[in-house]
């Protein structure tokens, strides 16, 4: 009887450490769009995943979700639309300016190619432009990314009202003749704004003109200091 008792006491005391070490979490249904959206508060020049999660699925609405925060197990492609389940775990101790969030992929339901994504505008092919000395407006290019035949830049510049901005992608004539070729693009900014209020904005352009024999192109972008890699 001592032993059974004894093997009890060993089972409830194994149960209850068991009980105790078990992690808790929450699972949650995540959608990620194609594109990402230019964001603060994490580091200079940061990136953010577009997410709706659980109710908001299926909405017009989107929420940035910092790449600091990634989803473990995740790899993600711009271009596509996700869905996943994704397992939110608390972080007991979690450094001053880190989360207290930990995200691990527990499966993908699905990875779409986005087929509804449109440019703004399409590039200006011109060399007298491309070479005008004249930068019209100052601006900071905080961005560049090339989805499908879209180019994504995100721009901050001063003024009152960015609505009221004009601007242009424009493409060189020449192209570099090397493995794969280069081509050189400017884009510009004509914001005729006083006003000292600071605006964040992001534009797309069709840069499907300037493909050439091949399928990649490399281009460069004035103010950008990363090439850019253009496959089609």
């Amino acid at each position: 009887m001592k032993i059974i008792n004894f093997l009890i006491l060993i089972f409830a005391f194994t149960t209850i450490v068991s009980c105790n070490q078990k992690e808790d979490f929450d699972t949650i249904n995540m959608r990620v769009n194609s594109t990402t959206a230019y964001c603060t508060g994490v580091s200079e020049n940061s990136s953010c995943l577009l997410v709706q999660i659980n109710d908001s699925i299926g909405s017009d609405n989107w929420d940035l979700f910092y790449f600091e925060n990634s989803i473990q197990g995740f790899n993600y492609e711009p271009g596509f639309i996700y869905d996943l389940s994704v397992k939110v775990i608390p972080i007991s101790n979690p450094p001053a300016d880190g989360s207290s969030l930990k995200y691990e992929l527990l499966e993908i339901f699905s990875k779409i190619a986005d087929s509804t994504e449109s440019c703004q505008t399409e590039v200006v092919i011109d060399n007298e432009k491309i070479n005008n000395p004249e930068n019209i407006s100052t601006y900071t290019i905080n961005s560049a990314e090339i989805i499908n035949n879209c180019l994504h830049i995100s721009f901050s510049s001063s003024g009152c009202d960015s609505d009221t901005w004009q601007f242009e992608l424009i493409g060189s004539e020449d192209v570099l003749e090397s493995y794969p070729p280069q081509r050189r693009i400017k884009f510009t900014l004509d914001n005729q704004d006083e006003c000292l209020a600071f605006f964040n904005v992001d534009v797309t352009f069709d840069i499907s003109q300037l493909k050439v024999e091949g399928n990649e192109l490399i281009l460069h972008l004035d103010e950008w200091d990363e090439p850019l890699i253009y496959q089609y």
